[in-house]
């Protein structure tokens, strides 16, 4: 590659967005205007000034607890208008926010707060049992009354810097346990300005929140757009992730910024097809990271809001969530993937060989991020993070740092990156990041195995499946239920095995490492197979082979055994609810997780409405 191009294509030095906090650019949009609606719910305006004033409130609180810059705080909460109070409130008081899933499983739960050690936690009070730190018990704030009429509370006067710390985010780790990536508020600062600017985002705008909080790209959705001045639309908890419902606040709220994984603005699009009256016109930008993104995607979006643009954003929460963006134009189907793009405003990235030296355009390598965006390294890992955040080796400055992202990649010709992979044991699902080892790090304590390696498999729409395969120990057996219940309690759902397969030993290659390509289909059918009965469990089985990229399904196999994951339950019973003349939800797939039960749980509910489910079971089998 010609040096030249390869400077031309890093040059990206604009205006320092990061020469600020979070929370003081939203404390600008509140100096400018305190009544403009922050927060939007089903029943609940939220102006800015109201936001602001609960947030200082809460920060005085914090700092009397001794939360200070640097001090980790994490947030316990289910989805609610709290979560941003808690938020701001934490960055106001200069510490660091810790987000934490309530419905993780304990044990990493508990790993992540022997490794952060915060000095408070913010919860409800039925989660402060879990804590033997300091708590501040959060009561549930009316949403729904009107912004009190109290004299404006001031913002804490806290000396924090862009160098400090404003979160810590945990990802999936290599050697069996999560581990937590600490990244400023410089950082995270520039990457929000920079996609305000780019896109010009105004008090116009609304953005629909439907990250969760322990996904790195929740920080735009809710931090990044009041620093923009637009207003956050929060789905409930309780159908937060139920795309009918994101449809009917996208129309309600005139909702104009998407901002998710790929997997979700799929559940979204799949939702809407056909629903005429909730087609999201009012839909202007639709930003997607984290993961592979379907090629018809983007076509399919623009099909029901015609006015938006796709935008493909990559990075890595190493390097503040984003660190490359594409603007998804015309697609061409024989592109194996989506572009990656170009470098963002004061970010960098280098496709280097094994000796970290820049590669020709159209040659392979491992991608490089640098720039404004580095976090500071991993939590309490500092060979981990010599490791992955190297030196710089075409640095103008001493000191400068790339991060390793193990991502394969190449420039094209025009300067474009193209994603090819990974050169590691990493895998994303729904966009969140899975080391294998991890997994199997934890099937490895069950007292029955004696080895074990965890593979993913591609499905036909580039879903992600893990399947394991264990030794067990003489006169010892395991199953798919046994593995699945004892690793519940220490991984997260998305990281659970949805296939098992036993053998008595490894196939091994000619150089004696495991020969991963020799390793038989986990998900044939098994002993026992039985076909579907009659009409309805036929259109399921069919609905079921479509959505997992099975060739067939028995009546008695387990929808999760079979790669299943909530976001298929819940495309699944979007698919159900265009048959049928009566709403499913996606817990009726957890409740009767077989064709043959859930089609006596759809019986059961087409009783009330007088539906012939054989009927029209028929007629969608028979493609009448």
């Amino acid at each position: 590659m010609e040096g030249d191009d390869l400077r031309k294509w890093n040059d990206t030095r604009t205006p320092e967005f990061g020469n600020t906090c979070l929370h003081h650019l939203v404390e600008r949009q509140v100096a400018g205007d305190p009544g403009a609606p922050a927060l939007l719910t089903a029943t609940a305006r939220i102006s800015y000034g109201r936001l602001n004033n609960e947030a200082n409130r809460l920060a005085q609180m914090l700092g009397k607890a001794g939360v200070r810059p640097e001090v980790p705080v994490a947030v316990c909460l289910e989805r609610s208008p709290d979560v941003l109070v808690a938020i701001l409130a934490i960055l106001k008081a200069g510490g660091v926010y810790v987000p934490l899933d309530p419905g993780s499983p304990p044990e990493r739960r508990a790993l992540i707060l022997a490794d952060v050690r915060p000095s408070v936690v913010l919860t409800r009070q039925r989660f402060a049992e879990w804590f033997a730190c300091q708590v501040v018990v959060l009561p549930t704030m009316d949403a729904a009354a009107p912004d009190a009429p109290d004299p404006d509370v001031p913002n804490p006067d806290v000396p924090i810097i862009p160098s400090n710390l404003a979160y810590i985010i945990y990802t999936s780790g290599s050697t069996g346990t999560p581990k937590g990536i600490a990244v400023t508020h410089g950082g995270a600062a520039n990457n929000l300005r920079d996609l305000n600017h780019r896109f010009q985002v105004t008090a116009s705008d609304r953005t629909l929140a439907v990250s969760a909080l322990v996904f790195d790209m929740s920080v735009y959705d809710l931090i990044g757009t009041l620093a923009g001045g637009g207003a956050v639309v929060l789905p409930e908890s309780t159908v937060d992730r139920d795309p009918r419902e994101w449809a009917r606040l996208v129309t309600r709220h005139q909702v104009t910024i998407w901002n998710s994984a790929p997997a979700l603005l799929e559940m979204f699009v799949d939702a809407v097809e056909g629903h005429r009256e909730l087609w999201p016109e009012s839909l202007r930008l639709a930003l997607l990271g984290g993961d592979w993104i379907p090629v018809p995607l983007a076509d399919r979006l623009r099909e029901f809001a015609p006015a938006a643009r796709v935008i493909a954003l990559g990075g890595a929460t190493e390097a503040s969530v984003h660190s490359t963006v594409y603007e998804i134009g015309v697609t061409d189907p024989r592109w194996p993937s989506v572009p990656y793009g170009r470098p963002m405003a004061n970010q960098q990235a280098y496709v280097l060989d094994d000796s970290m030296q820049p590669v020709p355009a159209g040659t392979v390598g491992e991608l490089y991020l640098g720039g404004a965006g580095l976090a500071r390294g991993y939590v309490g890992r500092p060979g981990l993070t010599a490791e992955r955040f190297v030196p710089h080796p075409l640095a103008d400055r001493p000191g400068e740092r790339l991060y390793r992202t193990g991502d394969q990649v190449r420039h094209r010709p025009d300067g474009e990156l193209q994603l090819l992979g990974r050169l590691d044991f990493q895998v994303k699902i729904a966009g969140q990041r899975v080391e294998l080892a991890e997994v199997a790090t934890a099937m490895l304590r069950h007292p029955a195995l004696k080895d074990a390696i965890v593979i993913a498999r591609v499905g036909q729409a580039r879903d992600v499946r893990l399947a394991a395969y264990a030794i067990p120990l003489p006169d010892n057996s395991l199953n798919l239920d046994d593995l699945r219940g004892f690793l519940s309690p220490r991984l997260p759902e998305y990281m659970l095995p949805v296939a098992l397969c036993c053998l008595e030993e490894f196939p091994l290659s000619a150089n004696g490492k495991i020969d991963r390509r020799a390793l038989p289909d986990p998900f044939l059918a098994p002993n026992g197979w039985e076909p579907p009965a009659n009409d309805l469990e036929r259109l399921l089985a069919a609905l079921w082979a479509e959505l997992l990229g099975v060739s067939e399904v028995g009546r008695n196999q387990d929808f999760f055994g079979l790669g299943g994951q909530s976001l298929a339950a819940t495309r699944l019973t979007t698919w159900l609810g265009d048959l049928f003349p009566f709403d499913i939800p996606a817990r009726a797939v957890f409740a009767a997780p077989t064709i043959a039960k859930l089609a006596v749980a759809l019986r059961s509910a087409a009783r009330s409405t007088g539906a012939d489910l054989d009927t029209i079971a028929r007629i969608a089998v028979s493609g009448g």
